[in-house]
């Protein structure tokens, strides 16, 4: 695992540095975009992160930190990320709006679908760029979410890119046997919850 002391320099990571340079660059000149980076826990994608976040004190920076407090508490990392933009559920469709307000605590009812609440998730996201010009970068280990909230996607291993490309190149025509792997990995099915998703928008 790549771990780093926060001011302390990361070492042989120009190319990736760049690329993440180049998004913030991108939304300084008023252009919103989303890059995802994924690679298996432990190739130094928080690391790289959190670099690009030093040197770019003029961002802000939405980021849901877990304590060992809160582990009892359903969805706590919603309510940091997500707390400061309530004011655009209703933009969400009527299923994942109830759902979403159930999680927050909002409104009084059973447990949400946990599939229900991340699309209410990433449709706010979605949203708030659409309305803002943001841009994320997001890391994740979930194939879908990519695919579903990225434009571009950055594939790592061994904290260096392997490839790179917009995100639908990446899953229609992966080049790299390791992407290739990591797409052949995704549940099946997947595609068909994601489009039905998208359909409900």
């Amino acid at each position: 695992m790549v771990t780093r002391v926060p001011g302390e320099q990361l070492l042989g990571r120009q190319r990736e540095r760049e690329v993440l340079d180049r998004v913030l660059e991108t939304a300084r000149g008023g252009h919103g975009g989303a890059l995802a980076i994924y690679g298996e826990p432990g190739v130094g994608k928080t690391a790289l992160l959190d670099a690009s976040v030093e040197t770019a004190p003029d961002f802000r920076v939405a980021r849901a930190v877990g304590v060992e407090g809160e582990m009892g508490f359903p969805f706590a990392a919603l309510h940091q990320l997500c707390s400061p933009s309530l004011d655009l559920l209703d933009r969400l469709p009527d299923p994942q709006r109830e759902a979403f307000a159930v999680a927050l605590g909002l409104s009084a009812g059973r447990t949400p679908n946990p599939f229900l609440v991340g699309l209410a998730v990433l449709n706010l996201l979605s949203d708030l760029q659409d309305e803002y010009h943001l841009s994320y970068i997001f890391i994740s280990h979930d194939l879908a979410v990519v695919k579903y909230i990225s434009d571009q996607v950055m594939v790592m291993n061994d904290g260096r890119i392997v490839e790179m490309a917009n995100s639908d190149e990446i899953y229609r025509h992966p080049k790299m046997p390791y992407t290739q792997r990591l797409l052949a990995s995704i549940p099946k099915g997947w595609h068909r919850a994601e489009q039905g998703a998208r359909a409900n928008d």
